[in-house]
């Protein structure tokens, strides 16, 4: 079977890009003062943030041998539902004091402060 993704840093690259494109659909989603540019902000943004999760598998992949590839995959599910917990409620809380637009530009930051998380990642 042919790899798709060659380089070490292609996955991490690629994770950062989906990253990117989310948080850019985020925040035309907020700027967003009519039906057709909101809808498209929201497919740009639906339909980058899911690549996350597959450039997240395939990173973990390449990088891990399978005695323990489970395991770490596991844990990142875990590490990634108490961020969406904790995120989740800190982004609806500013929702409900400041309103929308707020809310999605820190859900815009929010991804932005991954890029530069897995960019700093030596792994």
């Amino acid at each position: 079977m042919q790899p798709r993704i060659s380089g070490p840093h292609t996955a991490r690259r690629g994770y950062a890009v989906a990253c990117g494109v989310a948080a850019a659909g985020s925040g035309c989603l907020a700027l967003a003062y009519e039906a057709t540019s909101a809808s498209l902000a929201v497919l740009l943004a639906a339909g980058a943030l899911p690549l996350t999760r597959s450039f997240g598998t395939i990173w973990v992949n390449s990088r891990t041998v399978g005695a323990v590839r489970a395991t770490v995959h596991s844990l990142l599910a875990q590490a990634e539902y108490a961020g969406k917990i904790a995120c989740g409620l800190a982004v609806a809380v500013i929702a409900d004091l400041s309103g929308a637009v707020p809310a999605l530009m820190v859900c815009g930051a929010l991804l932005v402060i991954a890029i530069v998380i897995v960019q700093r990642s030596t792994w």
